[in-house]
């Protein structure tokens, strides 16, 4: 990624150059002239006005009087973009979005990439949100924007990379979409001009977060993340629980196609099988215990799927050397504790199937270690003061139950 010392001269050279300008009659012809077209936004009353208002906007950026001009002035910026997104609504029609993606081109060749880093997000606010609700002519024209001017960042684009990740996933739905192998090309070329765990990262999180884009981020994962497990890890985050709270919470997503995609990409790449899953048993556990919630759907597409990815596509002795320990580990794991749900804490899962308990790598919050201390306290109290017998036998058992009490 590009230093900090690259981005502080190209800040403040639009902004210089304004302030030497800003007494020339020239500069305040533009200026003016700029402020005077943005005023017609203000009496459109339909979208044909809107048009209109685009059109004298673009006719202040091509007239040739103003050229030496490569920016916008400091107290219009934050108007211009605001119409510009404005214009973009889904309730207008195509032809106000395609003035608009005009309009907007010729502001990026006017200002060019230093200035556009600057005001990317500005930019970004109303470019982003467009191609999921716009029509067939109005999305090619969008990804050429994206191309032109967004991929040429290379790293820069790295802080508006979530954003653009979500503009774009929309085009991985449907698969049979002539826009689908572009996109798919589009992304693949982010992630080179960027980071691939920066790149990652963000596919994951989107992945985790936004319930809109998790259909077409599973069709992305399913087509991009490889297969083999030594190769698999420079596609997963640092902390592989992200991806496993991820998985879960697609699995619990209201799209049922989300559901039988997330599926399909936990039997292609996450066997359970300790040769070739990259997950800790733990961790492995955790997927487990949100994957058996798809049971309780009664839906035969997921159950299919669930069966397959326990008990393999074979019939062999699958069931008794994997799956019957994992699935008498995470029932355990279910019975014991509602942290399962919530995802946070601390795991300390009852585990004999796995020969004893499996802590889970997620951090101890100070919260959860003065419960833990508290309870150990009152045992301790407890088993010090004489006592009727409780049913309770001592031993492995109600030392086990402790263990589960205190967490």
């Amino acid at each position: 990624m590009a230093s900090e010392a690259n981005f502080k001269p190209t800040e403040f050279v639009a902004d210089q150059a304004e302030d030497q300008l800003i007494k020339q009659p020239r500069y305040v012809a533009y200026k003016e002239a700029l402020d005077s077209s943005l005023l017609e936004f203000e009496s459109s009353r339909e979208w044909a006005d809107l048009i209109t208002a685009l059109q004298k906007v673009s006719k202040v950026f091509e007239n040739r009087k103003f050229s030496q001009f490569a920016f916008i002035p400091r107290s219009a910026i934050i108007t211009v973009t605001k119409r510009l997104a404005q214009c973009l609504h889904p309730a207008l029609p195509g032809g106000v979005h395609l003035k608009a993606l005009q309009l907007y081109d010729a502001i990026f060749r006017r200002i060019g990439p230093e200035l556009l880093i600057r005001d990317l997000s500005l930019y970004s606010a109303g470019l982003f949100p467009l191609f999921q609700y716009a029509s067939t002519r109005v999305k090619p024209v969008l990804l050429d924007m994206y191309v032109s001017y967004y991929l040429p960042l290379g790293p820069r684009l790295v802080p508006a990379l979530s954003g653009l990740l979500m503009a774009l996933l929309p085009g991985l739905e449907e698969e049979s979409s002539e826009l689908y192998p572009r996109v798919l090309s589009i992304l693949h070329n982010i992630r080179e001009v960027t980071n691939t765990e920066v790149f990652m990262l963000c596919m994951w999180r989107c992945l985790l977060f936004c319930p809109h884009c998790r259909l077409a981020t599973v069709n992305y994962l399913s087509v991009t993340v490889p297969k083999n497990k030594a190769l698999i890890v420079k596609f997963l985050p640092k902390q592989p629980l992200i991806a496993i709270q991820a998985l879960i919470a697609t699995l619990h997503d209201a799209n049922v196609l989300a559901q039988r995609k997330a599926l399909e990409l936990i039997i292609s790449h996450f066997p359970i099988q300790p040769a070739n899953c990259v997950f800790t048993k733990p961790q492995l556990i955790l997927l487990a215990s949100g994957a058996l919630d798809v049971v309780l759907r009664q839906d035969l597409s997921l159950t299919r799927r669930l069966y397959t990815w326990l008990l393999g596509a074979k019939e062999d002795s699958h069931l008794s050397e994997h799956s019957l320990r994992l699935l008498v580990a995470t029932i355990r794991h279910m019975l014991c504790s509602d942290a399962a749900q919530e995802g946070m804490g601390e795991m300390k899962l009852v585990n004999e199937g796995w020969g004893g308990v499996a802590r889970d790598e997620m951090a101890v919050t100070e919260h959860k270690q003065s419960e833990g201390e508290e309870a150990d306290e009152a045992d301790e109290a407890e088993r010090k003061e004489p006592r009727e017998d409780d049913g309770w036998d001592d031993g492995a058992d109600q030392e086990q139950m402790g263990k589960v009490k205190r967490w």
